[in-house]
């Protein structure tokens, strides 16, 4: 075999994406009851494979199909096509039958299968069966490694129909060192070989203990990866901009370009290189595309958290009420702390779901100096604007002109042994919508399948004649209609579903023979992804094509699909619980079944498949805003605590998480009290471990909505409950006490008691700097706090004593452009106020003001302070006009994130007001300070 043809085969792919696909290779008549036999053994292996994340899966052209179809040049292209997209795995039987040897007839039938298979003349001359022709083309004449084993029957029982060839070829699989070999006895005898065969490849490649939630994920990136990588254009200049990237002093590099373009591409096959060179740092990377249903910022930064953890060794502490946001920021300026450089890259960020802001990026942790990020996105979004107002560099990555597409198209053709006239590839290199890359490798694909080289023009024209991208692909479907008639129930049953569906889901929902789903695999290869056995669709392109032709935003033409999908998840006992539950929801919601998708939700477990992942809890979220907000009276939240538990632990129980979820996504203190206290009056064991750590919680839950509805007292007996606790099973000086110490101090200064607040400001500031060090920014949060109490104090001195202690540990450790060293400029800012030094004031208020503008935007509370603070300072120096503008700003900003009644939105007018009449009157001094900036910290000054 020559490299062209050993170059189709890529060892790695599905090892990479945890897939075993495994070829089949038998002749028909005289193993019919032993691949009958093996029908159990391997669905008995595909739930081992699935313990261990891995989907198992066997092909075999042969099931169900004819003598006569397996004598067809097509099936023969297929079968051939599906032992490259299988290697390295193979599993031959071999018993009396030598084979049915095809004839030359058959590549009158499909001129192609000698284009790409130069050598299946000779073979077919020679005589040689359709099995030894799998055999010699996958293992025999393939150098490449592999994972085979070949099974003989000891005793055929009957005579071979080709003793001569049937006998050399036993005998020089046999001779091999490569692969398993065995003989069998007995269709039991068989089983038991085959089975242990497997379980050793398994063991090989997908060891027990090996699998978590970090490789699932770096499964899903591999996978994206591997489908970007292969043929590709390389441009040194694009490979040359992000070695230096890597090397230079810069921290942030966006990739832009249009789609389509190989954006994705280009990083792909940097990283793919990276891998060789092993550069002096760590490299993490997400691509967004690879997502099924769209990308949550939360999977994004789950991933990113996972890996830090992964790769730099670090222990994994919970700290309570910490979100994800906070939990990233902490542990990359923990990696940060090792020295270890690191690089975060992000592709596709532009797919990212527009949800709560989330392409304002201000979910993303700030990069300490250890640290740089490589994104791509798209000129025309959101994304972009967000990159150019913190003014990061961006490279914009060019089209191939017309030698590199050319090369190109040479190279990705003659791989398949396929050639163009001078005058089809002129055509095709002038065709505007060509120059993007996708286009052109899908245009090509389609022409390779073409079968009928005297209509090739007919075909080129085709494809050329569209109108658009859009159009483009609408024809490449029509053309597959044209070909296989299930094309559109199984592409809207991918499309529809939540994640994606298995090759066997697929087969049993349309009914379709093994032969027909590997012919559609074959056929749409190059536009899916598959993860975790799953397949969905590689590009938006493909996608939105589906969706338009199909016409699937009908909820009419998506209903009966969406149904099947249903039937078919409520009755395979296969399917993992948890995608069952997050399928179902997703289909009930879109045909909105109310109290089916409401009966699927409500139990602990359906809580916890959502509640426990980052990106889940949103989605959980919505589903009981919808029941809610259609009858509050059927769909309560605190119907869960009639939710059975059975022998369910204490530490199961998700009473704490509930009222965590209702208090944070709905604002519902009443109800997330209620699973506070459900779990409190149980009778609990309050020696374990366990049982003390979950009640902890539910008491600082309580301070928590307590807090948030006024009732200080009560709050502050339950923090103080938590604190008990807590000192009893972390001690003292462990984060998690200091958290509660600080919501006990916090509480403290908005009921006034300045002192007591400071106390447990100090104390929390005490434990931080020996657990986490002075150089640690909670430690830095500390030090803020107890700023803000002696600037209510009045002790403004003490005040920026406090605050330059947190701004040194800041601009040390998150560098002078993070959002947390911006609360400080802005609280120096403060202070300088508080001394009449209203220049300085000002200054640092501006430098807060142009942090936080090109982090998270313009329309946010942090961002109307500021205004507040320049506005304050521009009164005193009586230029009103500026101070008008500013304050109503601010009053705009307020009056959405606080409400109109809110203390501080108040002051904000009342600082309005006091302008319009100091303007009215023409002031010629500013008069008294404003009591505002104490009002919001919880404090009014005396006079």
């Amino acid at each position: 075999m020559d490299e062209q043809q050993l170059s189709r085969f890529d060892s790695q792919r599905l090892i990479d994406n945890r897939e075993m696909r495994i070829f089949l290779s038998s002749t028909f008549s005289d193993m019919d009851a032993e691949r009958t036999a093996l029908i159990k053994t391997f669905d008995t292996l595909k739930i081992e494979a699935n313990q261990r994340n891995v989907t198992l899966s066997v092909v075999d052209l042969r099931w169900g199909v004819t003598e006569e179809e397996a004598r067809s040049g097509k099936v023969l292209s297929v079968c051939f096509e599906e032992i490259e997209h299988s290697h390295p795995f193979f599993i031959g039987l071999l018993g009396s039958r030598y084979g049915t040897s095809p004839s030359l007839s058959e590549l009158e039938k499909n001129p192609e299968l000698e284009e790409r298979y130069p050598w299946i003349r000779k073979d077919i001359e020679d005589g040689m069966s359709i099995t030894e022709m799998e055999i010699q083309y996958g293992i025999l004449r393939n150098s490449h490694d592999v994972d085979a084993a070949f099974f003989i029957k000891a005793t055929p029982g009957t005579v071979p129909d080709d003793t001569i060839r049937l006998t050399l070829l036993k005998e020089e699989i046999k001779s091999q060192n490569r692969f398993v070999h065995d003989e069998y006895d007995s269709i039991d005898d068989l089983c038991y070989k085959l089975e242990q065969a497997i379980r050793n490849i398994l063991d090989k490649h997908f060891p027990v203990s090996e699998f978590n939630a970090l490789d699932s994920e770096r499964t899903a990136q591999k996978a994206y990866i591997n489908s970007r990588h292969g043929f590709y254009q390389r441009q040194q200049a694009d490979f040359d901009r992000l070695d230096t990237f890597l090397t230079n002093d810069e921290t942030h590099l966006v990739v832009t370009g249009l789609s389509g373009m190989g954006k994705s591409a280009l990083i792909a096959n940097w990283l793919k290189e990276q891998e060789i060179k092993h550069p002096p740092c760590h490299i993490i990377y997400h691509f967004v595309g690879n997502s099924f249903s769209g990308s949550d910022y939360h999977e994004v930064l789950q991933h990113i958290c996972n890996e830090i953890y992964n790769l730099y060794g670090l222990e994994r502490r919970e700290y309570m009420n910490e979100k994800l946001e906070d939990e990233a920021q902490r542990i990359l300026l923990e990696a940060g702390q090792t020295g270890k450089l690191l690089l975060i890259v992000i592709d596709g960020i532009n797919q990212i779901i527009d949800r709560d802001y989330s392409k304002l990026l201000n979910w993303l942790p700030q990069a300490p100096k250890t640290t740089k990020y490589l994104f791509s996105t798209l000129d025309d979004d959101e994304t972009m604007a967000t990159f150019k107002r913190r003014g990061y560099p961006l490279y914009q990555i060019s089209t191939l002109d017309q030698n590199q597409r050319k090369q190109f198209i040479l190279e990705y053709l003659g791989n398949v042994g396929k050639h163009l006239t001078p005058w089809q590839l002129n055509r095709i290199l002038e065709d505007p919508e060509n120059k993007n890359m996708l286009v052109l490798r899908t245009l090509l694909d389609e022409l390779i399948c073409f079968g009928s080289h005297d209509r090739l023009d007919e075909r080129i024209d085709y494809y050329l004649s569209a109108s658009s991208i859009e159009d483009f692909f609408d024809r490449m479907l029509q053309r597959m209609e044209n070909d296989y008639k299930d094309v559109p129930r199984i592409l809207s049953l991918i499309a529809l579903s939540e994640n994606g569906m298995t090759e066997d889901e697929l087969q049993a929902i349309i009914k379709l023979r093994p032969v027909d789903i590997h012919l559609f695999y074959c056929t749409f290869y190059n536009h899916t992804v598959t993860r975790g056995g799953l397949i969905t669709f590689a590009h938006k392109y493909v996608t939105d094509a589906i969706w338009r032709r199909y016409s699937l935003n009908n909820l009419e033409k998506a209903k009966p699909y969406r149904q099947q999908i249903i039937d078919h998840i409520l009755f395979k006992k296969s399917v993992d619980k948890k995608r069952m539950i997050m399928e179902l929801a997703f289909q009930y919601d879109l045909i909105d079944n109310d109290d089916k998708l409401y009966n699927t939700i409500l139990s602990f477990e359906a809580f916890d498949v959502f509640y426990n992942s980052e990106q889940n809890k949103p989605l959980l979220a919505h589903y009981w805003h919808k029941l809610i907000k259609k009858s509050p009276e059927k769909y309560k939240l605190h119907n869960y605590l009639d939710c059975p538990f059975d022998d369910t632990a204490i530490t199961d129980l998700p009473y704490p998480k509930m009222g965590n979820f209702v208090f944070s996504f709905f604002g519902d203190s009443a109800t997330a009290m209620m699973f506070y206290e459900k779990l409190l009056a149980m009778n609990i064991d309050y020696d374990s471990y366990g049982n003390k750590h979950i009640i902890s919680a539910c008491y600082n839950g309580l301070g928590l909505v307590l807090t948030r509805k006024g009732n200080y007292k009560e709050a502050l007996e339950q923090y103080f409950k938590a604190v008990a606790i807590l000192e009893q099973i972390v001690g003292t000086d462990h984060p998690d006490t200091a958290w509660v110490y600080n919501n006990i101090g916090m509480v403290y200064r908005l009921q006034g008691k300045l002192e007591e607040a400071l106390k447990y400001h100090l104390k929390t500031l005490e434990i931080r700097k020996r657990a986490l060090g002075l150089m640690h920014p909670d430690t830095a949060i500390s030090y803020n706090n107890i700023g803000f109490i002696d600037f209510i104090n009045g002790n403004t001195m003490e005040a920026m004593v406090n605050y330059s202690m947190a701004l040194k540990i800041q601009e040390q450790v998150l560098g002078s452009n993070h959002l947390s060293t911006a609360t400080t400029y802005n609280n120096v800012g403060l202070a300088c106020f508080g001394q009449g030094k209203l220049n300085e004031a000002l200054e640092y208020f501006f430098k807060a003001l142009d942090i936080r503008e090109r982090i998270i935007g313009f329309d946010y509370q942090e961002i109307a302070s500021t205004y507040a603070g320049i506005a304050l300072c521009y009164e005193q120096q009586k230029e009103y006009d500026k101070a008008l503008d500013l304050f109503s700003k601010t009053l705009v900003t307020y009056d959405k994130y606080l409400g109109p009644n809110h203390n501080d939105t108040q002051v904000i007018k009342q600082c309005i007001a006091r302008v319009e009449k100091a303007m009215r009157r023409d002031a010629k001094s500013g008069g008294k300070k404003s009591g505002f900036f104490s009002n919001l910290f919880g404090q009014k000054k005396k006079s």
